[in-house]
């Protein structure tokens, strides 16, 4: 009786743009003012790196 492993996997590589129509922007009410709590960029570039096996 005899095995054979067989190997298989795949790579994949993928590059994008998000680009958000609005500014996304949360401020939060304090005593002395307001402060901004979350602020999301508009443009935000990324890379996406994948291995299936």
């Amino acid at each position: 009786m005899s095995w054979v492993l067989a190997l298989d996997f795949a790579a994949a590589t993928e590059l994008f743009v998000a680009l958000d129509p609005a500014r996304v922007r949360c401020d939060l009410a304090l005593e002395r003012g307001t402060e901004t709590a979350l602020a999301r960029y508009r443009f935000r570039p990324g890379v996406l790196l994948g291995v299936e096996l």
